[in-house]
């Protein structure tokens, strides 16, 4: 027993040596980030939700623009419209309500989408964390191979168009 004592104890501490050898050289999982503002704007769905509301803003601006110059003319005449005013005060409202709308819920919608995409994607790249950065001091450096927006640009995009 005495014999296999010392041969048991140089079988484990090998057992332990390759271990901890595979865990620090195979089992290590790098931290990678995304650009968040390159990756919102190269996302196909970002870019058709902003034409389609940019398009309904737009078209909201040129009937306030419109309300708006009828109504410096009536000013300049002395005569008050106050349909005039009241539909020029309508209009407005619903042109703020507009660029809210796409502010906050077309961009909380896109983001929704694509927190679900980058989830998938550390998940079948076996990350351990991605994180997410908005150039505003978040990542002040990081060496390029730690950079993943491409990628998930192109996982994404491939995801949203019914690709893969």
């Amino acid at each position: 027993m005495k014999k296999i004592l010392p041969i048991f104890n140089s079988i484990f501490i090998l057992i332990i040596l390759a271990f901890i050898i595979v865990t620090t050289f195979y089992g290590n999982k790098r931290a990678v980030y995304v650009d968040n503002v390159e990756l919102f704007g190269a996302f196909k769905m970002s870019k058709e939700m902003n034409e389609l509301h940019t398009t309904k803003i737009s078209i909201q601006a040129k009937k306030v623009d419109s309300l708006y110059q009828l109504f410096q003319v009536s000013v300049k005449e002395k005569k008050e419209d106050k349909l005039l005013q009241y539909n020029l005060q309508q209009e407005n409202a619903k042109l703020e309500e507009y660029q809210a709308y796409f502010k906050n819920s077309v961009s909380e919608q896109v983001w929704s989408r694509l927190n679900g995409y980058v989830k998938e994607y550390g998940k079948l790249k076996d990350y351990e964390i991605i994180l997410g950065a908005s150039g505003n001091g978040n990542i002040m450096y990081s060496k390029d191979e730690f950079n993943i927006t491409k990628d998930i640009i192109i996982y994404a995009n491939t995801k949203y168009d019914g690709i893969e």
